[in-house]
């Protein structure tokens, strides 16, 4: 079984016993049969989230936490305008800007902010298993030239529950080309 199988029944055993705050609390994950001791990152909401952005987003931070991903604490925002894109993760401020809450976008924006914070990521390996030569581009190169957006759209695929998304936009998206990548960025 490769790792990011190991993962996903991880996160079946992990989801139906693990509960976390999201103001923090400590919980450990599991990525390929290792223990990973990670923590829920404190979020802090400037603007109020309605019931159902709150649930999504707490589902999402148990999802990096199951599988050993750490999260920054971040502030987080839900304006109405986001340059057309679902969210925005702000490099360095730990903080996102989320327009349309739904699992994707959440998942997307939190991959960015654990690969700007955790220092866990090879990025020039990346690159190269990837075939590209930028990381970031800003938001007027497309998404398929970019590592960052490679890393957080494999992510978030990795992360979804089995079957319910694929990398769409993206080269070498196969699933066995998505497990090594995924694998790759997780050292799974």
């Amino acid at each position: 079984m490769n790792g990011h199988h190991k993962y996903v029944a991880a996160l079946v055993a992990i989801a139906g016993v693990a509960t976390i705050g999201v103001a923090g609390g400590s919980l450990t994950g599991r990525t390929a049969g290792a223990q990973v001791e990670v923590h829920a990152p404190h979020l802090t909401y400037v603007d109020q989230p309605t019931p159902s952005q709150l649930e999504t987003i707490t589902w999402a931070v148990e999802r990096f936490v199951a599988a050993g991903l750490q999260l920054p604490d971040l502030d987080l925002r839900f304006p109405v305008f986001c340059h057309g894109k679902g969210g925005i993760y702000h490099v360095g401020a730990s903080s996102i800007d989320f327009c349309r809450v739904n699992r994707k976008n959440v998942l997307h924006e939190f991959a960015h902010a654990w690969d700007d914070t955790s220092g866990a990521v090879d990025r020039e390996g990346f690159l190269e298993l990837r075939g590209l030569t930028v990381w970031f581009g800003g938001l007027d190169v497309p998404a398929a030239e970019q590592g960052s957006e490679h890393l957080a759209i494999i992510i978030t695929w990795g992360l979804m529950d089995p079957g319910t998304g694929s990398a769409h936009g993206l080269p070498q998206n196969s699933n066995a080309e998505l497990v090594r990548a995924f694998d790759f960025l997780t050292r799974s």
